[in-house]
């Protein structure tokens, strides 16, 4: 399996859509081999991000934050994306390999609640829930949460523009002009 992590200084970069480097891992046999290091140019787009991340063969991105629309289009490559995660490559490169990690235990600050257990069965009650991130209960913390009812689906191959179905991610809609899965625009 092939693995992209978005670093900055041997760490999970705070946020993928500005982070300039990748690393990428092999994952056979219960051990990591590091293939390359990729690095992103300044400026790039969330659709140049999301290609580089497809052509360089990855199957999985373990990032920090990401914005949502980013995250859906990568997801609607088929690529597995597990975000809001921090820590060291070291502490990630364990986590990869047991497949019963719990991945909250590298959650980023305010995510999952930290004074507040978060009920991931009911995420909007978890992140409504007062003082469960840094934020106290300010909502600043969106960690995996829908993207609301606002924007539009947007067809990343040829902009087809549709607006967006309450309770259907968009990464869900197939352009009716190319049949290219729809990203969330606001």
């Amino acid at each position: 399996m092939i693995v992209a992590l978005a670093v900055w200084d041997e760490r999970i970069a705070p946020v993928f859509d500005v982070a300039r480097q990748l690393v990428v891992l092999s994952l056979e046999d219960g051990v990591a081999h590091k293939q390359e290091q990729v690095r992103l140019s300044e400026g790039l787009t969330g659709q140049q991000r999301a290609l580089v991340i497809e052509e360089i063969g990855t199957q999985k991105l373990v990032c920090g934050a990401i914005s949502r629309t980013l995250s859906a289009l990568i997801e609607a490559m088929g690529i597995e994306v597990i975000s809001f995660i921090s820590g060291s490559l070291g502490e990630v490169e364990r986590a990869l390999l047991d497949s019963n990690f719990n991945w909250e235990k590298l959650a980023m600050p305010g995510c999952y609640g930290t004074k507040v257990e978060a009920d991931m069965e009911n995420p909007d009650k978890a992140m409504n829930q007062r003082g469960a991130g840094r934020a106290g209960g300010r909502g600043s913390a969106v960690c995996r949460r829908g993207a609301g009812t606002s924007g539009s689906c947007v067809c990343p191959q040829c902009g087809e523009k549709v607006p967006h179905q309450r309770g259907r991610p968009c990464f869900e809609v197939n352009c009716s002009k190319c049949g290219t899965a729809m990203a969330r625009e606001f």
